[in-house]
């Protein structure tokens, strides 16, 4: 995680503004909070849900049933992935002068939530350490599940400081990275209620409660 804060105050960008009113810094803030939500809050859905669990030989040093050294890398993934989507979607005309229509726009957005979702579900799945009962399920169901996480942030984020004469507060970054990460806890309850875990049918197990919730 460090690198991301410590390359760009360590090469002066923008050391004209004060500190508080840097773009790196206000997007490192927002990608922190969603990656401590995310794994706090988000993971037990994924325990629940489909069945992922993480067999990582941590000893003590989890927190909430994650791994500690999960919340740091998930900061790095996290930022990566809203850089290149801020990048394309601004290509496409999405911001500042939208100049693409509202359909196209849902199509690009949804595709490239499921296309990370999938790509980091498949390139993960070689570590030993990450473990789920049904290899296909997780690549295809299981990716659309995670894929709500970008549906919502993808576009959320890229509209920080588009707006020259508006540029986002620190507290207002904080506040909508949480607004964000509620919309989210929604979307996995939603899917919760309606859907039931992948493996429901084999196992007829169900959450009754929330997720985060019951490991506690």
């Amino acid at each position: 995680s460090l690198p991301c804060v410590l390359l760009p105050w360590w090469f002066g960008i923008e050391k004209d503004k004060p500190l508080a009113s840097r773009f790196w810094l206000k997007f490192n803030v927002w990608v922190a909070l969603l990656s401590f939500v995310g794994n706090y809050l988000f993971t037990h859905y994924f325990y629940v849900l489909l069945g992922m669990r993480y067999s990582v030989p941590v000893g003590p040093y989890s927190l909430n049933g994650v791994p500690l050294v999960m919340y740091l890398l998930t900061h790095p993934y996290f930022c990566t992935y809203h850089i290149l989507a801020t990048v394309l979607l601004r290509r496409a005309g999405l911001y500042r002068r939208p100049s693409i229509s509202f359909p196209k726009a849902a199509f690009l957005v949804v595709t490239m939530a499921y296309a990370t979702a999938f790509l980091e579900t498949w390139s993960i799945s070689a570590f030993p350490h990450y473990n789920f009962p049904d290899q296909y399920l997780m690549y295809t169901v299981g990716s659309v599940f995670y894929g709500l996480v970008f549906l919502v942030t993808y576009d959320a984020v890229g509209w920080m400081d588009e707006n020259p004469h508006k540029p986002w507060s620190l507290g207002f970054v904080c506040g909508h990275s949480l607004a964000c990460c509620m919309l989210i806890v929604l979307l996995f309850d939603f899917w919760r209620l309606m859907l039931g875990p992948l493996m429901q049918r084999e196992t007829g197990s169900y959450c009754n409660t929330l997720p985060f919730l019951a490991a506690a």
